[in-house]
């Protein structure tokens, strides 16, 4: 009896497979299967179909999405801290799937976009601009400039303009090495119009830090650190401006000091 009862189990076992070899159909010919299907598209690897269900992938915490060990290039999870789809490009998590844009913006604040990840965006007669940072800090510390006793007057001093303000820093007789050289020579994502942020455009990364945080995570985001701008002191000439990540301070420090710097480009 105990021979037959094993051999009864074994054949519901049997049935089972087949059972569900009749629902999946793996076509060996296509090197792929398919779940719901008994002719799969011979691109994909595996094909689900279905008119009353969906595909469930793993559903993770910010938390625990950072968390995960070597994620794979492609790697694709449910972050169910934000509500959305997320996968991993080789260096970040990247949001895969937004919610839909009511703004009126294309962009966003916290969108990896233009080599880098925007800090703000704004419009100029109707036409959409923004500020892009790079995804990670050019150097934990370098001169503003080797040049340190010499003012460069106001084509250095613009606090908007820090585009203008690092073509007069490379430009000035004698500079040789700064944190504007370092940001000019700068070609991430493939674009060489990379510079060293005015005052107010890193301040705009600070109000941005939060997200951008939470987005590169500590190991690419800004740090609680003192950051270069590239305005130059009005007042001294071996003084420039700084801004700490840290708390919103913003003060002058002397320019052979060395200190954090990131750069930005504009859209």
């Amino acid at each position: 009896m105990f021979y037959l009862s094993e051999k009864s189990t074994a054949m519901k076992k049997l049935l089972l497979v087949f059972s569900c070899l009749f629902q999946i159909s793996f076509a060996v010919a296509q090197n792929n299967f398919g779940i719901g299907t008994i002719t799969p598209d011979a691109s994909a690897l595996l094909d689900l179909s279905a008119t009353d269900k969906g595909f469930l992938p793993p559903r993770l915490t910010t938390t625990q999405k950072l968390a995960v060990p070597n994620p794979a290039t492609g790697l694709l999870v449910f972050d169910i801290t934000t509500n959305s789809f997320w996968y991993f490009n080789g260096i970040i998590w990247v949001e895969a799937l937004c919610q839909q844009n009511t703004t009126g913006f294309i962009h966003y604040v916290g969108e990896l976009y233009g080599g880098g990840i925007v800090v703000s965006v704004w419009k100029e007669g109707g036409t959409e601009h923004g500020l892009i940072a790079s995804l990670t800090d050019l150097s934990n510390g370098i001169e503003w400039s080797n040049v340190t006793s010499i003012f460069i007057g106001t084509s250095a001093q613009n606090s908007i303009d820090g585009q203008a303000n690092t073509n007069a820093i490379i430009f000035q007789p004698g500079h040789t090495s700064s944190g504007a050289l370092l940001c000019d020579g700068y070609s991430g994502g493939g674009f060489n119009d990379w510079y060293l942020p005015a005052l107010w455009e890193l301040r705009d990364c600070f109000k941005s830090s939060f997200i951008v945080n939470n987005i590169l995570g500590s190991l690419n985001g800004f740090k609680d650190d003192w950051y270069w701008s590239s305005n130059e002191s009005t007042s001294n000439n071996n003084r420039a401006w700084q801004l700490s990540f840290a708390w919103f301070a913003v003060n002058e420090n002397d320019k052979s000091e060395a200190l954090r710097v990131r750069a930005v480009r504009r859209y």
